[in-house]
């Protein structure tokens, strides 16, 4: 019961997440394209792949516009600090990438994902950063103080940071929350 508890908790922020985002800018959803199927296996200059939590440093080079994170612990990262940005038309992603498998057959859910095979971070700040997708991430909480694991500045412009197919753990108060605009204020 303690299970699905938490995870309804989990599912209802993210979902509010998306609510709020909808409900504040409907007509940016059509606008962005969020499809990030097979983006890393692909040749293109464009792709930075995280194999490490040292590959985290070249995370905010405007020329790698696609992060491709391969399974692992990266909590060792701390918050993720996120400052360049995409554009409408060429959006930026932070994705899961599972190379042992191709990208078509890769669970992309994180919920779905084995344990061993999710690509685990402690957080993501974004600094006035605009149009990214965070896509098939395991986002946790390692410490005991209540915290956001997703901070998006309201100058940011929230409706266009979209997150898609992740798994936000032990945030705030106890599972998920993310915080939009004034620090503490849970969404």
């Amino acid at each position: 019961m303690i299970l699905y508890r938490n995870t309804s908790v989990i599912l209802l922020s993210v979902l509010c997440i998306l609510a709020i985002n909808r409900t504040a800018h409907p007509n940016d959803d059509a606008q962005v394209n969020i499809d990030s199927r097979n983006l890393c296996e692909s040749s293109s200059d464009e792709i930075l792949v995280i194999r490490a939590v040292s590959d985290f440093d070249d995370i905010n080079n405007i020329s790698k516009r696609i992060i491709c994170i391969t399974p692992g612990d990266y909590s060792k990262a701390g918050i993720i600090s996120i400052t360049s940005s995409g554009s409408r038309d060429k959006p930026r992603y932070f994705k899961y990438y599972n190379p042992v498998l191709s990208e078509s057959k890769t669970v992309s859910h994180a919920v779905k994902q084995r344990k061993n095979d999710q690509a685990v971070i402690s957080g993501l700040k974004f600094s006035a950063a605009k149009y990214w997708i965070v896509d098939g991430l395991s986002i946790k909480s390692f410490s005991h103080k209540p915290r956001p694991l997703i901070y998006i500045p309201a100058r940011s412009g929230t409706n266009t940071i979209k997150i898609i197919n992740s798994l936000l753990e032990g945030g705030g108060g106890g599972a998920g929350k993310s915080t939009r605009g004034t620090p503490g204020v849970p969404i």
